[in-house]
Formats: C-alpha cells, structure tokens, sequence
C-alpha cells in the first residue's frame, strides 16, 4: 500500500524545472539580502544535508532558468566533507554559476561547549570564516540544521553576529514558507503553493538530495548517496596505489580487476568487490552466479533468433525443459567444442558449484570463506571467457548451417539433436527432452 506521505513523483529534475517555471510566472526571486523588499518575490534555499553532487546539479538547472538561490554549506556534515578537492570543486562550480553560499549551522556539534547566545554567535563566526577563506566569497546568511533540536529558533533577530538568520522574526512572520525536510511534503506540495501565490513573500526551503533524476523514496534516495560515496571512496584508494605503482593487497585483487575490465559491468564489480571486503561472501557469489547466467542466457537467445531464426515462442519452450539447466553446454555447442576445452572447467565440477549456488539459496548448508573463495575464483574465470568470446566475436558475424528451408518450427530440435554430443549425456537424455519440445510445440498449434 502506498503511505499517503509517499510524494516521491514530485522530486525528479524534471518536475524541479517546472517548479521554477512556475515560481517565475508568479514571484520575482530575490536574495537573503533584498529581505525587505515589499514586491511579490521569493527567496529560494537550499540546504545541502547528504549530496553536494545533487546541489550541482540543481545550481546548473537553475542558471539555465536565470535563477540565483543560496546554496548552504554544513562543514560537520557526516555525508560529505568539504575538505576533499572535489566536492570542494563542486561547490566552487555552483559558485561560479552565479549562486550563493550560506552556512548550515549545527548546533549539535557544540553541545557540550555552547549553551549561550554568545557562545553561538562565537560558534557562526569561527565556522563562517572557514567557509569565506575555502571558497573566498562572502558569507552573509545561515540557516540551522535540524533546528527543532534544542532552543536555537529561539534566538529569532533577523541578524545575529553579523549573518542574517534563515529563522529570524521577518521570516516567521512577514515570509511564507515551504519545505521539503525528509523527502516529503509535511503541509502543503511546493506545486500548489507557488501556483496559487497566495504568500505576497515566500520562503523556500529543498534538501538538493531528495531531487534525482528518477523519482526514488526518501530513503532509497539516501541509499544512493551513501552507495554512491562509498563506491568512490574505494576507488579513489585504488587509484592511488595504481598511479603510484603500490600493491593492493586483498585475496581476490587479480580476479576482481578481471571483473572491473569488463566495462559494462564494472560499476557491478566496484560493489561486489566492496561486499566481499565486508565479508558479504554469500552475497558476492550469488550475485556472481546471477549475472554470469543472466549473461549466458541473453547470448544464447540472441543467437538463436538472429542466426538460426528461431521464434521467441519457440525459445521460451527450453525453460520448460532440463535445457534451462544446461545453457552453458549451449554455448560450448555454439563454439563447436566441449565445455571443458572452451573454459578449462569440467562440466561435473560446474554443476557442483551450481549445486552449491543452490543449497545457498534455500540455505540448505553452510560454506566456509575458503570455499566461496574458490567460488568466486571459478565463476569470475567463466565470466571472463565469456566476455573475451565475445569481444572476439560479435554477434552479428555468426553464420548459421542451417539451411533456409530449415528454418522454422522445430529448428531448436534440429539444431539440439546436431549437438548432442556436446550438450546431453546420453541418447535417452537427448530423446527426453526432443519429445518434450515437439510435444510443446504441437500443443501450441493446436
């Protein structure tokens, strides 16, 4: 069931556009410094809690729309760290767009050293400064993170130290105000308050996090930022110690670069490498074993339907057969060679590692690191054959032997009894299964 709260249509780039488009038509936008203005205007926030890759983003969207908003800054933030050159790069270019920066100020940092006014105002400062020599622009206005937290909107003077504040008296009385904390609309949706225009001045407050290009829940779009951190974190580990010619020392290091080569899954293997460091054994190999099959199977359909011409419904019969089961021995029959001359690993050794894929999966049985150690070694070496075959050759040089007044039903059977050698272990094996496709395939013309 879908929570009433749940407004997650609404925070995609797309919709941010037609916001602003909106809040155009309605206000003129105006900066924290032109607060008294008596006109219809809007002042546009933006704290930035989890993602300053977001915030550029929406900064680029809104010079494309001749916007200014303030882009605010939370030096304690536990999600980014404006030490680190590029998100400090970031910022800079949101900067150079034409935005300004303010500061997020948090409070809870202090607990234990600030209980005063005065004491605050010395925290603004110190932090204030920070952020003017990072990023040699003015500091003139902050806004508190998670202000409910404590008595700090108690202090409401529109100025306090020398930076206007985002919760001062002109705000809470003379400004309305729309906020998207959390991911959500708590009042009213953005949408209706800026085409109804009803607030003769407004504040807006967005979290640029919770706008991504697809619409995602609050906190799947949460999960993306820590993910997305994490992953870069790692990689930038790791290209330090390649551009310095330094070991990286981890088991599996020359398997999972194999992986990482392999560029339409190397953003994959960056997660399962970062899940097998966590001791996610289980989930590496299963994962492992999910995309190697996934893979196997997509090839062999394709060559199936653009060599042989074989129907998709057609196709679809070998799910209802032991073939499922046997999509490898395929694609050792496309090459024209056992299993084993093509991938050094022997069909009796590949099945037991399936089983064990399998035992996992209904958790039938315990394995220990060394054994999914040697799983993973097995599984990554398969993708990796099967990768170079087809780098090697593409799919659309294939040519069948099939001869045209062949093709059509029972082209599958054909080309499974030509194989069989390589495919079925025994002739009443291949009869089994050749008497199951023709039985299909006469009950689906009837």
């Amino acid at each position: 069931m879908k929570n009433k709260l749940d407004h997650s249509a609404d925070f995609t780039e797309q919709s941010y556009r037609q916001l602003l488009s909106v809040a155009k038509k309605n206000y003129r936008f105006i900066t924290y410094q032109e607060m008294q203005a008596k006109d219809k205007v809007i002042i546009w926030r933006h704290d930035i809690d989890f993602s300053v890759h977001r915030a550029l983003c929406l900064a680029k969207i809104e010079h494309k729309e001749g916007i200014v908003s303030t882009y605010f800054i939370n030096p304690h933030s536990e999600f980014y760290n404006i030490f680190e050159l590029e998100i400090a790069n970031c910022i800079q270019k949101i900067v150079s767009l034409g935005h300004h920066l303010g500061l997020h100020f948090d409070p809870a940092f202090y607990k234990k050293q600030m209980t005063t006014k005065e004491e605050m105002i010395h925290f603004l400062g110190f932090e204030q400064g920070i952020l003017e020599q990072m990023f040699k622009k003015p500091i003139k206005v902050y806004s508190f993170h998670n202000p409910s937290l404590g008595h700090w909107l108690d202090y409401d003077d529109n100025i306090i130290g020398n930076m206007i504040n985002t919760y001062g008296k002109i705000f809470k009385n003379q400004y309305g105000y729309c906020s998207d904390s959390n991911g959500y609309w708590r009042f009213r949706r953005l949408y209706d308050v800026l085409s109804e225009a009803e607030e003769q001045r407004l504040q807006v407050l967005t979290h640029p996090g919770w706008w991504q290009k697809q619409a995602e829940l609050p906190k799947a779009r949460v999960a993306r930022s820590i993910e997305g951190r994490r992953l870069h974190t790692m990689y930038k580990y790791n290209t330090i110690l390649k551009t310095g010619n330094r070991v990286n020392i981890f088991e599996l290091e020359s398997e999972f670069q194999k992986l990482k080569d392999i560029s339409p899954i190397s953003q994959q293997a960056m997660i399962l490498e970062l899940d097998w460091l966590t001791k996610r054994y289980p989930t590496v190999f299963l994962e492992l074993w999910r995309l190697f099959e996934l893979k196997l199977h997509q090839f062999c359909r394709i060559y199936f339907k653009k060599n042989l011409k074989i129907s998709t419904s057609e196709l679809n019969l070998i799910t209802q057969t032991d073939l499922l089961f046997k999509m490898h021995l395929i694609f050792a029959a496309i090459n024209n060679k056992k299993w084993f001359d093509l991938t050094g690993i022997s069909n009796k050794e590949f099945l037991k590692w399936q089983n064990i894929r399998d035992n996992i999966n209904h958790g039938l049985k315990r394995y220990s690191k060394t054994d999914f150690e040697e799983g993973v070694r097995v599984i990554i070496n398969l993708m990796r054959t099967l990768w170079e075959f087809l780098e090697q050759h593409p799919i659309h040089f294939y040519r069948t032997d099939i001869s045209k007044k062949q093709i059509g039903s029972g082209t599958l059977i054909k080309w499974i009894e030509k194989h069989a050698h390589i495919i079925v272990s025994n002739p009443k094996e291949l009869e089994n299964i050749t008497q199951h496709l023709k039985k299909e395939l006469y009950d689906s013309k009837s």
